[in-house]
C-alpha cells in the first residue's frame, strides 16, 4: 500500500491534528485505551488483530472523549460492511454484542473471544448511552 507520511510538520500527513485541510485526527485504540481530542476523531480499532492475539494481551480498552456529534469508531472486523453505519446496527453482527451499562455510564462492545484461551475482547465507550448515535465504519 501507499506509505503514509509520519512527519508532524508535513501538511499532507493524515495523522497531523494541526493539518488545516483535514482537521480529523486518527486515534489508534490500543489495549491501554484512547482519548479523543477537541477535533473530529476517527477511533481506529484493529479488531481482527485483537481476536487473533494468542500472547495473552488482554484487549479491553476504555475510550474517553468520544463525541457523537463528530467522531467515528472505525472497526477492522473480519468482514467489511459499508451497510453498517451505527453501533446499534452492529449489535448481533459478526459475533458483536453492544450494551449500555447504566452503573458505569458506558457502552460496552463485546467483540468475542481471542485466540489465547478465549479471553474476551471488549471496547468501552465512556459516557456513551445511545449506540444508535455512534457512527461506525466497518472495514
Amino acid at each position: 500500500g501507499p506509505v503514509l507520511p509520519t512527519d508532524p510538520t508535513d501538511p499532507t500527513d493524515p495523522t497531523d491534528p494541526t493539518d488545516p485541510t483535514d482537521p480529523t485526527d486518527v486515534v489508534e485504540v490500543t489495549a491501554d485505551g484512547a482519548a479523543g481530542t477537541a477535533d473530529a476523531d476517527i477511533f481506529l480499532v484493529d479488531v481482527a488483530a485483537a481476536l487473533a492475539d494468542a500472547a495473552g494481551t488482554n484487549y479491553q480498552p476504555f475510550v474517553t472523549g468520544f463525541d457523537v456529534a463528530q467522531d467515528v469508531l472505525r472497526l477492522d472486523l473480519p468482514l467489511a460492511d459499508a451497510g453498517i453505519t451505527t453501533l446499534a446496527q452492529l449489535d448481533g453482527q459478526q459475533g458483536v454484542a453492544v450494551q449500555y451499562d447504566p452503573f458505569a455510564n458506558l457502552t460496552l462492545i463485546n467483540l468475542g473471544n481471542d485466540a489465547n484461551g478465549g479471553e474476551v475482547v471488549t471496547i468501552s465507550l465512556v459516557g456513551i448511552a445511545d449506540a444508535s448515535a455512534v457512527e461506525v465504519q466497518i472495514i
